[in-house]
């Protein structure tokens, strides 16, 4: 038995397609969102709940033997942490990446689970290497693989890009949670990149510390302004389709190093601020992407 954690739609987005594969090979598994189970997390609160939920839910699933997650958010930690105790192999996903300068409190969290962690699956070459060397340098066995990035594995592509008669420019930016004068300055930097005339669309980022600060912004620019138009939360199929066929993709968001190459050239994508400053861009191919079996084939490897 497998189970996956997750703890918000971004990292339920990777997921899916993984959960999806476990599926198709009928591979017994439980799919969890810790944002249902424990209350307020996203906040930071409650994180201790999150080791206690996971320890209670593997005490009542004897048979649970691995479990799978997006190894870099702090509520991840504390799942990972009770799969170490309670001797489940803790598969991490997203294992190596690491932006230029350490400016995300995840920066710290994704190598601390690496290191609980009995297998990895980097998604570029430069991350995989960092695993191995997080491993190797504490003399762990290193059981890290270069794989794609799921996400895109079972959306059909072609019908994805489509002519666009009205551009426009899409807009996703998540707060700084380790800094409030970081976040301010990616909101005025960000509202300095839309522009007047075109046609904008804003996704709200994630509700980790220092989030209102974006909130507050998006809300007052679009009371001002009829062509801007701000989404709480869209289906990964709907985000996807605006991504694929946006003129600029304005973000500081992981999505500018992994889907938005796909679609876009370097010059459409705007990175904002340092959040995800100089971290490795993943070109991948259309063969690439559909990796969702390929990991679930790792993942069921006997070690």
């Amino acid at each position: 038995m497998i189970v996956i954690y997750y703890a918000n739609r971004a990292e339920k987005s990777i997921l899916d397609p993984v959960k999806t594969a476990l599926d198709r090979a009928s591979i017994d598994n439980i799919y969890v969102d810790l944002s249902k189970e424990v209350d307020s997390i996203e906040e930071d609160k409650n994180l201790s709940k999150v080791y206690d939920y996971v320890f209670s839910q593997l005490d009542k699933n004897p048979d649970i033997k691995k479990g799978i997650v997006i190894g870099d958010r702090r509520e991840i930690m504390f799942a990972s942490l009770a799969m170490f105790v309670k001797e489940v192999e803790v598969i991490q996903l997203a294992s190596g990446d690491l932006s230029g300068e350490i400016s995300l409190v995840d920066d710290y969290f994704r190598h601390l689970i690496t290191i609980l962690s009995g297998r990895q699956i980097s998604f570029t070459e430069r991350s995989h290497e960092k695993s191995l060397e997080i491993k190797s340098c504490l003399n762990l066995k290193s059981s890290a693989k270069y794989l794609p990035n799921p996400t895109l594995s079972d959306l059909n592509l072609d019908k994805i890009k489509v002519e666009n008669s009205i551009p426009y420019d899409l807009v996703l930016v998540h707060p700084q949670s380790l800094s409030l004068f970081e976040t301010q300055r990616d909101a005025l930097e960000t509202c300095d990149k839309i522009s007047k005339e075109k046609d904008t669309i804003i996704i709200k980022g994630n509700k980790d510390k220092n989030f209102e600060v974006l909130y507050e912004a998006w809300d007052k620019m679009s009371k001002s302004r009829d062509n801007i138009k701000v989404y709480e939360n869209l289906s990964k199929e709907e985000f996807v389709g605006l991504l694929a066929n946006c003129e600029n993709f304005i973000t500081n968001s992981s999505c500018a190093f992994y889907e938005a190459p796909f679609f876009l050239n370097s010059s459409q994508i705007v990175r904002i601020g340092r959040r995800n400053k100089d971290r490795e861009i993943a070109n991948y191919t259309k063969d690439d992407i559909v990796s969702s079996e390929k990991i679930v084939n790792f993942i069921m490897e006997n070690p």
